[in-house]
């Protein structure tokens, strides 16, 4: 995963989101990232609020994000595209992002020497290119590497975090979103992820790489890999590896014979005598054998065979769904299917009822639904966006008062969210 550098005008930025309290990937806390600080209120920014005006005209349409998806929530980021439409006489906001915006209003030139300025959103923005250009832009921020901070843990950089460290001699190069990465960090070599492809040669024949990611602490049904201590575990060179083998190798298990207390699973027996083949790990397949008698499930199946492949959704708080491979079978009840991994005692005498309850197992049914499928969108609306959004106004400038106005202390809305949600 490539950390995500957010910085610069939205205009280099060619996907979008909203960010609640990311951590900024530069040591002035994001002083480079402009803010609209309204969008914190219930319900985000009223289309007012950033140089638009509500579209009650779309009061009856549907809230879509920039990728055109249904969005439930009624709120800006959900709403603006649809709901929020152009003032009579020109804003900021209207001239760069309205039906008929120059989004190369601020210039296009390289490097980037002006951007558009958020709080002039809703100002009038001038008749000709010149106004606009004193109206609505200011001198693009300028970044150095010195403020970059390549070892950022956590926020923006999510599971990257530790694994870059600063280039020396860079402090005073200046960067863009584009090339802060290349320019002022690097892979820091002394990570275990950072050497992650020579880890089986360095950590030797009797050592295996420590796993780097892992699903615990992943929340349902959004699962993903998080990091786990060893893709940033240090360590120092040496001639013996010994620093590296402790952070980011395991050890192998001396090698044992099957131990006379083997457990061997259901339908297997201890091998008899066992054998004395030395394993690093021994399993069952070194130390058991099929039980007399025992067969597969599979050969119940109904010929020719018919394979299916049955999945079934992760329990609760769990991630990860399981599966079956299964077969028709006339030994099984109605929306059944044989089990055809699974093994049964003595299958060539066992009777019809054993097999069934042995040996099938009911494929999943949907539940009915009463309503909307449980995942389809029930897309907000236009005028609950409208409400809901002056409802949040008003009720962040009775709680906060002249703080609000200033537009103090109040989280960040990504860079790009308003640059490239176009109408």
């Amino acid at each position: 995963m490539t950390p995500t550098f957010a910085l610069v005008s939205a205009l280099l930025v060619s996907q979008v989101s909203l960010v609640s309290g990311a951590t900024s990937p530069y040591s002035d806390g994001g002083s480079a990232r402009q803010v609209v600080a309204c969008n914190t209120n219930d319900g985000g920014c009223t289309c007012a609020a950033i140089g638009a005006v509500d579209n009650t005209s779309n009061s009856g349409q549907n809230c879509t994000g920039q990728d055109g998806a249904k969005r439930a929530i009624a709120n800006l980021n959900n709403c603006r595209a649809n709901c929020c439409g152009d003032p009579t006489v020109a804003t900021c906001y209207s001239a760069l992002m309205g039906r008929n915006g120059n989004q190369s209003m601020c210039g296009n030139q390289q490097p980037v020497t002006m951007e558009a300025d958020y709080t002039k959103f809703s100002m009038a923005a001038g008749a000709t290119a010149s106004e606009q250009l004193t109206n609505c832009c200011r001198t693009k921020a300028i970044v150095k590497c010195s403020q970059v901070m390549c070892a950022l843990q956590g926020g923006s950089w999510d599971l990257d975090s530790g694994k870059y460290q600063a280039k020396a001699g860079q402090a005073e190069v200046v960067c863009t979103k584009e090339d802060c990465k290349t320019k002022c960090c690097e892979p820091n070599p002394l990570m275990c992820d950072a050497v992650f492809s020579s880890a089986p040669a360095w950590c030797g024949t009797n050592y295996t790489p420590k796993t780097l990611w892992t699903m615990t602490g992943a929340v349902p049904p959004h699962c993903q890999s998080a990091a786990t201590a060893a893709m940033t575990a240090t360590f120092t060179v040496s001639a013996d590896n010994a620093s590296f083998r402790t952070a980011c190798c395991t050890a192998k298990p001396a090698p044992t014979a099957c131990p006379a207390d083997f457990a061997c699973p259901e339908h297997y027996e201890k091998k008899s005598p066992m054998p004395t083949t030395l394993y690093e790990m021994p399993q069952y397949g070194h130390c058991c054998q099929l039980k007399t008698g025992a067969t597969s499930c599979d050969l119940d199946c109904t010929t020719p065979v018919q394979q299916e492949h049955i999945t079934f959704p992760a329990a609760a708080g769990t991630c990860g769904d399981t599966a079956k491979q299964g077969c028709p079978s006339s030994k099984c009840g109605a929306g059944q299917l044989i089990e055809m991994t699974k093994l049964i005692a003595n299958g060539a005498t066992a009777t019809n009822a054993t097999i069934a309850s042995t040996c099938c197992f009911d494929k999943p049914v949907a539940a009915a639904a009463a309503g909307p499928a449980p995942s389809a969108v029930v897309p907000a609306k236009c005028s609950a966006y409208f409400v809901a959004a002056l409802a949040g106004e008003v009720k962040a400038k009775g709680t906060t008062g002249s703080a609000y106005m200033q537009g103090a202390s109040l989280p960040i809305l990504a860079v790009a969210v308003l640059m490239l949600m176009k109408f």
